[in-house]
């Protein structure tokens, strides 16, 4: 069965009789989607900031302490909210909603465990404001894992003489 598209509103009709409507989406999936780039853009961009900011001359990865938004930053843990924060972008570029939900659920289980146990790592202890800041990336993925990635359809069935055409 052949299919046309009528218009830009994303309705699909049959040319010969109009039996079947489909209506998909895809301005929702691509707003959901910028806005978990620009989540997912904020850890990146602050760990890249706590990356240049390091002074790794002298002593390389056990280069003193950096501040940045409020947060303390190694060196190990600017590389990591680095690479978080790019495993976040790849999640939120992507199709599939089974990555931002994934890696949604992954930042705020982060984020949870940073706020409530305060660890120290490399002698810097993790403020909540890290781990208030996975918690909230990751929620905002996971819901647009939840709201987006799918293909919203209707099909209408037209019967003419107990025939059914699709």
């Amino acid at each position: 069965m052949a299919r046309t598209v009528v218009a830009d509103t994303g309705e699909v009709t049959d040319p010969r009789d109009g039996a079947a409507t489909y209506h998909a989406s895809e301005t929702l999936n691509m707003a959901g989607r910028f806005v978990a780039v620009v989540a997912a853009a904020v850890p990146t961009i602050i760990g890249l900031i706590a990356l240049a900011k390091i002074d790794w001359s002298p002593l390389g990865m056990d280069a003193p302490a950096v501040t940045v938004a409020g947060m303390t930053f190694r060196p190990w843990i600017a590389i990591a909210t680095v690479l978080l924060g790019l495993f976040s972008l790849a999640a939120a570029v992507s199709w599939d909603r089974e990555s931002k939900l994934f890696t949604g659920a992954l930042l705020v289980a982060l984020g949870i465990a940073i706020v409530v146990a305060t660890p120290t790592v490399e002698g810097v202890v993790l403020n909540s404001r890290m781990g208030w800041m996975a918690i909230i990336v990751g929620a905002v993925l996971a819901f647009v894992g939840v709201v987006c990635g799918q293909t919203w359809a209707s099909r209408r069935v037209h019967r003419t003489n107990g025939v059914t055409t699709a």
